[in-house]
């Protein structure tokens, strides 16, 4: 499914007037246009955040159409925000796509089956929380499922372990750790020696310099 956002042409100008856009509640956006020259749009915030609560998040497929008319097919590269207000876009930056043209995207990993699995007081370790795949734009799954009901302590599920739709393809290695079940003397050494090797640790044991007045 594709969303449709309006969107208008706007002037390269002074960064006042994207201010001022951002308090109208507006977002300033950028569309690359695969090679061709950049075009400098705006669009309503509540339209883009409403298009990002889709179950295809980040990945969804918009429809820009710009004031003249014209649509294009595209996706989001690179949302910025406010670093002091939660949940406010600063800018947008669009490329657009072809549905006939693989492109990479990254798909969250979805654990199922936990309260299924075996009672080892084994410890579940997620080393991958998303995916890169090669993918057509419709065919892009909104999310990956591990299934770990069967899985016991010593168990990895790795990369090449996932089920892919129909034309995608992992980008990561395929023996890498997705999933792990590890014992608990193992997590808690692991956990140990994090905090040993972390600067932190360091300066916690050192001791305080004395004080010249």
């Amino acid at each position: 499914k594709h969303i449709t956002l309006k969107t208008e042409k706007r002037p390269l100008t002074t960064k006042g007037y994207l201010n001022q856009l951002r308090r109208d509640g507006k977002v300033p956006a950028v569309l690359h246009n695969r090679g061709d020259e950049s075009m400098h749009l705006v669009l309503d915030a509540a339209d883009l955040k409403k298009a990002l609560q889709t179950p295809a998040g980040a990945n969804v497929l918009l429809n820009l159409e710009v004031d003249s008319g014209e649509q294009y097919l595209s996706r989001i590269e690179n949302l910025q925000y406010d670093p002091l207000r939660e949940g406010i876009f600063i800018h947008a930056d669009f490329g657009q796509i072809s549905l006939d043209q693989s492109i990479e995207v990254q798909v969250p990993v979805v654990i199922t089956g936990q309260d299924a699995r075996v009672k080892d007081e084994g410890i579940l370790s997620q080393s991958l929380h998303e995916i890169p795949l090669l993918s057509k734009p419709d065919a892009i799954p909104a999310n990956l499922h591990v299934d770990v009901s069967k899985m016991t302590i010593g168990d990895v599920f790795v990369v090449a372990d996932l089920t892919l739709p129909e034309g995608c393809t992992a980008v990561t290695d395929a023996e890498e750790s997705v999933i792990s079940i590890i014992a608990p003397r193992v997590a808690e050494e692991v956990t140990e020696t994090e905090t040993d090797d972390s600067p932190l640790a360091d300066l916690e044991t050192a001791e305080e310099p004395e004080l010249v007045e």
